[in-house]
């Protein structure tokens, strides 16, 4: 199977689809940050990044904690593992308008955390390949 056709597991009887058949992404690489605003902050926070992938930022998403509330994390996809590289670079850099996300950031900057990620490989191990 290719990256786009990972099979998903079957859960409570459902019939398992390809990864995609179910419409989701293809495999890429990511930059991740993460972080948690203050509370008193998440209105300006909110309508500050709001206005930030309005203009222009498709290649982000951005989520929300649901059983932490004001805990964010952007997901940017890459085409390849440079280009994950360079978004976190320039995500961390103060010429960045995402930059200024840290002045909301419970303990600023320091409290910012981004990293990359690359697809993880889908490989047989030794014992699966008696299994077959």
């Amino acid at each position: 199977m290719g990256q786009a056709e990972t099979a998903l597991p079957s859960f409570g009887g459902e019939t398992s689809f390809r990864a995609s058949e179910r419409g989701y992404p293809q495999m890429k690489n990511v930059c991740f940050a993460e972080y948690r605003i203050a509370a008193e902050n998440r209105a300006s926070y909110l309508s500050y990044t709001g206005r930030l992938i309005r203009d222009g930022e498709l290649n982000i998403y951005l989520y929300e904690g649901t059983d932490q509330p004001n805990l964010f994390v952007e997901i940017w996809y890459a085409d390849s593992e440079d280009e994950a590289e360079q978004i976190k670079k320039e995500r961390c850099s103060e010429r960045s308008p995402w930059y200024r996300v840290a002045e909301w950031v419970v303990g600023g900057a320091d409290k910012l955390h981004v990293w990359t990620f690359k697809p993880a490989a889908l490989q047989k191990s030794a014992a699966d390949e008696g299994s077959d």
